[in-house]
């Protein structure tokens, strides 16, 4: 009788120990599967982050991109340009500040040399009988009249003017920078346009077989 408790004493424990077993494998499970789901929400918050960060970044660089610029001026006179940092561009023959792009104006003042010619010609009127240089136009900002013509000079220098302008104006446009009020103007681009179509028109041979091209299917 004695043994036979025992028997189920030791039975009871058995069972007990394998309860306790049990319940502990459960709430290791249960521990694993609670942490690897804090792991998956920690992992989750933090790929949230850095999505909301990289969106957040590139609709502010969107926006720089839109957003209207300041305007830069250089104020009514050449101390006043000076002043603000302007010095004066001999492409377009006005004073522009220091973020404004100079693009094309050395190739402009040097592209003579190409024509063997020593510089680009400017007088004071049309009889071309007072030279002047660029450090001379530049000082006619606040000494002539806006409204009145300040030089003038060749129609080579004008066609030149309008090449390197344009240029200036498609590099600028296409990278999205700055571009100074006398050549952003559409009025002066379809004016510089008809300029060179104009001179170009008058080349001799312009009427000979040489020009080609190719047929494609196009796109826009």
């Amino acid at each position: 009788m004695r043994y036979h408790r025992l028997r189920l004493s030791e039975e009871k424990e058995e069972k007990l120990c394998a309860e306790n077993d049990e319940y502990a494998g459960e709430q290791s499970k249960g521990l694993a599967s609670r942490t690897n789901i804090v792991r998956v929400a920690i992992l989750a918050i933090i790929a949230l982050a850095v999505s909301l960060i990289t969106v957040s970044t590139l609709y502010i660089q969107l926006l720089r991109q839109h957003a209207p610029r300041p305007l830069l001026t250089c104020g009514e006179s050449v101390e006043e340009a000076q002043q603000a940092g302007c010095s004066f561009d001999r492409l377009t023959k006005t004073w522009l500040p220091a973020a404004c792009p100079r693009h094309y104006e050395e190739q402009f003042v040097q592209y003579p040399s190409k024509l063997n010619i020593s510089e680009w010609k400017y007088w004071t009127d049309l009889s071309a009988t007072e030279e002047i240089t660029d450090d001379d136009m530049a000082l006619l900002a606040e000494t002539k009249a806006r409204s009145t013509a300040s030089w003038v000079s060749t129609l080579r220098m004008h066609i030149a003017h309008c090449a390197f302008g344009l240029m200036r104006r498609s590099d600028l446009s296409d990278a999205g920078e700055r571009i100074d009020l006398a050549t952003a103007p559409l009025d002066h681009t379809h004016h510089c346009i008809e300029l060179l179509l104009e001179a170009a028109m008058l080349a001799p041979g312009i009427d000979a077989p040489l020009a080609q091209g190719s047929v494609i299917f196009g796109a826009c």
